[in-house]
């Protein structure tokens, strides 16, 4: 008799630290269609933990499923009603709360199960109608994905770009109760801090070169600590130096950037990584070939076209040995801009993710010193929605929402057009 633990990477920590565990462990699941997997192929599991933050449902069929086994559904205590509490009992199915998870379980693995497991088996033909409900229902809603931000100068938002795609995907992850992880990493170790600027985080007590320090692969705890989450969206960030001196002092190489990126992947669905500008920089070249994708963010002015021109020709992105199907633009800062995007994917042979709409939204919250992605402070703004239109390019998803601007945000944002015109005049 053997035990299966489904939950993510910090859930199934804290639980296989229990001192005293009645059973042995035969195996663990990060997501629902392999859990489902598992519960098909271990026959002789009879104790399974589901810990994902939406698996009830999952929870309360796999329990009318598998009826010879015992079913222990972790729930936060707030989402423990009457309904769902009677609806497992009935199936036998143990709902503990999240807090006391460990301790409860721990009391009761390898007692007797009781009469509601010994029910008749269910039909096979029904069997194999509720499994492949199951994985349905279950096929994850979100890809995972390693994101390169990066550009080919500074100054280019690459930094707010990357600050707001990784908050806008954690925040709706968030409220859609979504079991979904994501980190931003700032490899952009010039000690400027930017990017923790933007989510409020500053003198943080960990940075990049404390994991350059580690002399092996870090596990989940140790990670938890040399992360900070930022509390009104869910995202955990890695910041990067926090001073110049700590800056010189750090030497983040293609090895350490590396090494990070495949630690992080293992715990989380989605890394944005917030490079420096690629032109010269082999960290940056690294991480774009070890990522997903690539978003090369560029203020589409008559400058720095020349230099994306001269970048085509001398084909500086093919000697960087990645693949170019997966690199994009992001055109930031587009008022003004005298070519279309149709006229730049053509000129260059690059698609163009998004163009982002650079209205005065963006520099009040900028200026106002509350840290804060636009995104969330103006929600219905231009910038905002460009930057949803991202994500769902980003994460391949279209059940991302697209933010409409209401008529009120569309007429401040051509208030806001005009202005940014008359001033660059």
């Amino acid at each position: 008799m053997g035990m299966l633990v489904f939950g993510d990477q910090k859930f199934i920590d804290e639980f296989l630290q229990q001192p005293s565990l009645a059973i042995p462990v035969q195996g663990i699941a990060h997501d629902m269609i392999t859990a489902a997997n598992m519960l098909k192929t271990y026959d002789d599991a009879r104790e399974i933990i589901i810990g994902f933050r939406n698996g009830r449902d999952f929870a309360l069929e796999s329990a009318d499923l598998y009826r010879s086994k015992r079913f222990f559904l972790i729930m936060d205590r707030e989402d423990i009603t009457s309904v769902v509490y009677k609806a497992a009992m009935s199936r036998g199915v143990r709902v503990v709360e999240r807090a006391v998870a460990g301790e409860a379980i721990s009391a009761e693995l390898g007692s007797p199960m009781g009469p509601a497991h010994e029910r008749r088996p269910v039909d096979p033909a029904v069997a194999a109608n509720i499994e492949q409900s199951m994985i349905s229902k279950q096929t994850r809603p979100l890809k995972s994905h390693t994101l390169a931000i990066t550009g080919i100068k500074g100054g280019t938002g690459k930094t707010a770009t990357a600050v707001s795609l990784a908050a806008y995907v954690a925040d709706w992850t968030r409220k859609s109760k979504v079991d979904y992880k994501v980190c931003l990493v700032d490899c952009d170790a010039e000690g400027a801090r930017s990017a923790g600027i933007w989510l409020g985080i500053a003198n943080a007590p960990q940075s990049l070169s404390v994991w350059a320090s580690l002399d092996r692969e870090p596990s989940w705890m140790e990670i938890e600590q040399l992360l900070i989450r930022h509390e009104k969206t869910g995202l955990y960030v890695l910041p990067g130096p926090q001073s110049f001196r700590d800056a010189f002092n750090t030497e983040l190489t293609e090895i350490l950037a590396e090494r990070i990126v495949n630690a992080l992947r293992w715990h989380f669905d989605l890394v944005v990584l917030d490079l420096g500008a690629f032109v010269k920089n082999q960290t940056a070249i690294r991480a774009m070939q070890i990522s997903s994708k690539v978003f090369i963010v560029i203020e589409p002015t008559l400058t720095v076209l020349r230099l994306l021109e001269e970048m085509a020709k001398e084909n500086i992105l093919g000697e960087l040995k990645a693949d170019l199907s997966r690199v994009k633009l992001v055109l930031n800062m587009v008022e003004g801009c005298p070519f279309s995007q149709r006229d730049i994917e053509r000129s260059f042979g690059i698609p163009v993710a998004v163009s982002l709409s650079l209205d005065r939204t963006v520099k009040k919250v900028e200026n106002s010193g509350i840290c804060i992605p636009p995104t969330l402070a103006f929600p219905n703004s231009a910038y905002s929605h460009g930057i949803a239109a991202l994500a769902r390019t980003a994460t391949d998803n279209e059940m991302l929402p697209i933010h409409k601007c209401t008529p009120w945000a569309k007429l401040n944002n051509m208030k806001d057009n005009l202005f940014l015109k008359l001033k660059r005049a």
